[in-house]
């Protein structure tokens, strides 16, 4: 059998295009999975990059978590100072108002001896000035322990305020 030219033209022609379309669609092929090879390292480098941010971010956090820890442990150990300098002052202060209490007993003593030269208005002037005495002793100690109170607890509101300063850092970092 022989062919006509133009079957022959007609056969090239259909030859050429199956040639065409199977390169076109080698072609199209090899670029699908050059793309999907393009997507799946892009998804990669994203992963590993946020999962190096998310390191970077654990790792901050734990700084500043540690930070927060050592500023509450200080702070804590400061309460802890203050509580026993308080302690120790009331102690100081309750043997202080224990010597001025019998020291005022003496003045008291004192009093009745020299009234108990004189008249009854003496005698009572004397017990008045003794009770009066004591009074202000007792008055004196009440007021260096209410200073002593005082002191430990502006001592104490000091060291919250740097503890809620030291949380609120720690609440800004993250």
């Amino acid at each position: 059998m022989t062919l006509s030219p133009i079957q022959l033209k007609i056969a090239a022609a259909g030859l050429g295009l199956a040639v065409f379309l199977l390169a076109m669609n080698v072609s199209y092929f090899s670029g699908v999975k050059q793309g999907e090879n393009n997507i799946s390292a892009r998804w990669e480098a994203e992963k590993v990059a946020h999962r190096d941010q998310l390191l970077e971010l654990k790792g901050k956090i734990q700084q500043q978590e540690f930070a927060h820890r050592q500023g509450s442990m200080a702070i804590a150990e400061q309460l802890r100072k203050t509580e026993v300098e308080h302690e120790e002052t009331r102690a100081a202060l309750r043997a202080e108002h224990a010597l001025r209490l019998r020291i005022s007993a003496e003045r008291g003593a004192a009093y009745e001896r020299l009234a108990e030269g004189g008249s009854a208005e003496r005698a009572r002037l004397a017990g008045h000035a003794t009770e009066l005495d004591r009074s202000l002793e007792e008055g004196r100690g009440l007021v260096g322990e209410l200073q002593a109170t005082l002191g430990q607890r502006e001592a104490q509101l000091k060291l919250l305020g740097d503890q809620i300063i030291n949380d609120r850092k720690l609440l800004a970092g993250q």
